[in-house]
């Protein structure tokens, strides 16, 4: 009788012991639903934080009176350099004006200029650049990255290819008229054979006269676009 009333007790621990350990897996199962489904929102606030553009403060306008579209290309044992002058443009900052996050640049290519009317005019020919069929180039950005580089297509004589500029952003500030500007810097070098750019001549000791690779420089202001049409009173500075 003992014995019976023994393995009678012994069977209902194990029976509590396993609904015990029943609901602690039930328990455990719930609260892994909870963290899993936590996880799914946070990761899709994250993506979608990744997939919608970045947002913009305001747009500024390019100053002509402050920017400067500088190329250079070898020349013999030198350089040789010029400006494009006429351009349309904006510089786009991000929401609180703290960092450059793209821009979007028309050059009138017709108006280089290099210091000589003939190569200016060689330069607007079919030889070069054929201005009378492609009087625009065109930048537009696609990305900024974090190590201080746009990525972008250029366009130039009809062709557009993605190209790789170093910046320098240098912040905002009040001009003595009032306007909001910020300002930056870029730097790079293209292949003008890229754009189908591609006549050359060899010198009398066989060399070649031009470099395909061109050097790039410019010196970009914006005015901020609600300031644009605040008038200089001062055109000294």
């Amino acid at each position: 009788m003992n014995g019976l009333k023994y393995r009678y007790s012994e069977r209902k621990r194990r029976i509590s012991d396993y609904l015990s350990n029943f609901e602690i897996l039930r328990l455990r199962l719930r609260m892994t639903k909870r963290i899993h489904a936590a996880l799914i929102v946070i990761i899709f606030f994250l993506n979608i934080s990744f997939i919608v553009p970045a947002s913009f403060a305001d747009q500024f306008v390019i100053d002509p009176v402050y920017t400067t579209f500088m190329f250079r290309i070898k020349h013999l044992m030198g350089y040789a350099s010029g400006t494009i002058p006429k351009y349309d443009g904006t510089i786009d900052l991000n929401q609180d004006n703290k960092a450059f996050v793209g821009m979007n640049i028309t050059l009138d290519l017709a108006s280089m200029d290099t210091k000589n009317k003939d190569r200016d005019e060689d330069l607007r020919s079919e030889r070069f650049f054929d201005v009378a069929k492609f009087p625009q180039g065109k930048f537009v950005t696609k990305k900024v990255q974090a190590d201080d580089k746009v990525i972008g297509d250029l366009t130039l004589k009809g062709v557009t290819k993605e190209v790789t500029l170093a910046y320098v952003f240098h912040g905002i500030a009040k001009d003595q008229f009032g306007r909001t500007k910020t300002a930056l810097t870029l730097k790079g070098t293209i292949n003008r054979k890229d754009f189908g750019i591609s006549y050359n001549t060899k010198t009398d000791d066989g060399k070649w006269l031009l470099g395909d690779d061109v050097d790039l420089w410019i010196e970009i202001q914006g005015i901020l676009d609600k300031d644009k049409d605040i008038k200089r009173t001062d055109v000294r500075n």
